[in-house]
């Protein structure tokens, strides 16, 4: 499990490369920081990532958790790790 900043908790991501992880980082910092500034509670994000191959095609399953008070999840499959990312995140934002 990686921590970043104390509050946020990406489990699976390890086995992403330098690049993907360089992303994935900006878009997670990104997003705490967009939600912080609407929700002044916020406690700590978990992101969980499982990739699989169906066919010749990776999928990546990703559940989320985010504390701001109350308990938000979000659970997206996609066959890109970046689309993954942004629709687990408004799915999320959906429901602040």
């Amino acid at each position: 499990m990686m921590e970043l900043g104390g509050n946020i908790f990406l489990d699976g991501f390890s086995e992403l490369n330098g690049g993907e992880m360089l992303i994935i980082k900006k878009l997670v910092g990104n997003y705490v920081k967009e939600v912080s500034e609407k929700k002044d509670n916020f406690e700590k994000l978990n992101l969980n990532l499982n990739k699989s191959v169906l066919g010749e095609k990776n999928v990546f399953h990703i559940t989320a958790e985010l504390r701001a008070g109350e308990k938000y999840n979000a659970e997206v499959r996609d066959g890109n790790i970046f689309f993954a990312m942004n629709k687990v995140f408004t799915e999320i934002n959906n429901n602040l």
